[in-house]
């Protein structure tokens, strides 16, 4: 097939398929991003307004079970653009992004590139998640901070350098 062709093809399908998502019911918009490439588990709620990494869907992983709330943002890329990449200070990175299973992403929460959500876990509403989340733990803040360990109830200890 010639590379025009193909270019237009996948611009077609990842473009044009995420789009769909976002008009569609919610029940159709996980079905939707799996004919992207998105690995996504059975029972799992992506509502139609999340943004579901457009230029790397095959990175994301979201298990069984898993809830992705209004207007969360996963994106498995990190594109600054050619003057801070040629200066070396941000260079183009991809790194896969795992939602693990029965896990809550509350609305407007942004996932970056690399993390892992655990098993359970819960992410509060307009987190930013950078680094990984254990299984059974609630997280919330800019940048997310663990809050609560779900299984025993307990607030999670807290570095010096977390409360300044």
């Amino acid at each position: 097939m010639h590379p025009a062709r193909l270019a237009l093809r996948y611009v077609a399908v990842q473009y044009g398929l995420s789009m769909i998502a976002g008009l569609c019911p919610n029940a159709v918009a996980a079905a939707i991003h799996r004919l992207r490439g998105v690995r996504i588990g059975r029972n799992v709620m992506v509502d139609r307004s999340a943004y579901l990494d457009e230029s790397f869907p095959e990175l994301l992983t979201i298990e069984d079970g898993a809830r992705i709330c209004p207007r969360c943002v996963l994106v498995a890329h990190v594109s600054a653009g050619d003057t801070l990449k040629n200066l070396g200070l941000l260079p183009f990175m991809t790194a896969p992004i795992r939602i693990g299973a029965h896990a809550f992403i509350g609305s407007q929460s942004v996932i970056l590139p690399g993390v892992t959500v655990g098993t359970c876990a819960v992410v509060g509403a307009g987190s930013v998640v950078c680094d990984d989340v254990p299984a059974y733990t609630l997280v919330a803040g800019n940048p997310a901070r663990p809050i609560r360990s779900l299984r025993t109830g307990e607030p999670v200890e807290r570095r010096e350098a977390d409360l300044g």
